[in-house]
């Protein structure tokens, strides 16, 4: 009888803990994805503001940052990203072929400055989004770039 109650518990405790894991590879591929994105938010961000605030070499498409944004309804410049082994990301204008990777939508918004100010600037919005993957592991980051 100790025997059966003993094995009992220890498959309570087994099947527990097998029901775990599924949450934890979950946070694992979350905490993934979101550092991916955040390496890849720093590239976009960092290649914005080093560039002439007029001619942004935006991995392969030029932007002019003085009127982007300025029509309402415009679409969002398109760029993808995948991560090779052991490398740094690869961002296009064009999706890799069977690639694993992230679609970065980027949205320019006009910022107005004191009228005494002769700077333009910009609400820079960033979406990173998996190209395969659940809607819900979209992240979003923004940043103001100016022409000072």
């Amino acid at each position: 009888m100790e025997v059966v109650t003993a094995l009992g518990i220890f498959s309570l405790c087994a099947v527990s803990l097998l029901a775990l894991i599924s949450f934890a590879l979950e946070g694992v591929a979350t905490s993934s994805t979101e550092n991916e994105a955040m390496h890849l938010a720093s590239s976009v961000f960092a290649t914005l503001k080093a560039t002439p605030f007029r001619e942004v070499d935006c991995f392969g498409t030029v932007v002019d940052l003085s009127t982007a944004g300025t029509q309402a309804d415009a679409p969002p410049l398109l760029l993808y990203a995948h991560f090779p082994a052991d490398a740094l990301p690869v961002i296009t204008p064009e999706p890799e072929t069977d690639a694993i990777g992230y679609r970065l939508e980027l949205r320019f918004e006009p910022i107005t400055l004191p009228p005494a100010s002769a700077a333009t600037a910009n609400r820079v919005s960033l979406t990173v989004r998996p190209l395969h993957g659940p809607e819900k592991q979209a992240v979003f980051f923004q940043t103001i770039i100016a022409d000072l």
